[in-house]
C-alpha cells in the first residue's frame, strides 16, 4: 500500500473577482514539491486449509492462492515494520470557486488533478503492475468563518 506524504509550494492567481452580491470568485492554483511514498505490505488474515489457524501475513499470490481462505484485511496498523520509503516529485493544478454573499463565512469548492513521479517503480499490491507515475483527480469543499472580517 502507498501512503504519499507531500510537501508543496505554490501560487494562486485570481481569474474573476467576486461581485458585490451573489458573485463567484475563481482562482487558479499551481503547486509542486517533493513527495515521500511510504510503502508497506498489504497484510491479510488468512486461514490455512484443514486448520483453524488464522495468520496475519503480507499478501503473496504464490502462498495465498485460495481466495476462499482469505478472511479479509488485517487493518491499517499491521505491516509498518516493513516500511519502505520512495522519494519523488509531485505537481498539483486546481481551480477554486468561492461562493456566497455572506462575508463572515466562506464556502469554496476546489477541483483539480495531482501528478506524482517516484524514483523507482512501485508495486501497489503484490502481483499488480508496477509504475512510477501516478495521477489522480480531486474535489475539496471548504467552509468556515472568515478571520479577516
Amino acid at each position: 500500500m502507498l501512503y504519499p506524504v507531500r510537501f508543496q509550494l505554490g501560487m494562486g492567481k485570481s481569474i474573476f473577482n467576486k461581485a458585490e452580491k451573489n458573485g463567484v470568485k475563481l482562482e487558479l492554483n499551481l503547486a509542486s514539491g517533493i513527495v515521500f511514498g511510504l510503502l508497506k505490505p498489504y497484510i491479510i488474515k488468512y486461514q490455512y486449509p484443514n486448520t483453524n489457524d488464522v495468520k496475519k501475513e503480507a499478501y503473496n499470490s504464490l502462498v495465498h492462492n485460495d481466495y476462499n481462505q482469505i478472511i479479509g484485511s488485517a487493518g491499517p496498523l499491521y505491516g509498518w515494520e516493513n516500511l519502505k520509503i520512495r522519494p519523488g516529485l509531485n505537481g498539483r493544478f486546481s481551480l477554486i470557486a468561492e461562493f456566497g454573499e455572506n462575508r463572515k463565512f466562506k464556502t469554496m469548492l476546489e477541483t483539480g488533478f495531482l501528478l506524482e513521479v517516484y524514483s523507482k517503480k512501485i508495486e501497489l499490491i503484490e502481483g499488480s503492475n508496477q509504475d512510477w507515475f501516478f495521477r489522480s483527480v480531486f474535489a475539496v469543499l471548504y467552509f468556515g468563518k472568515n478571520r479577516n472580517y
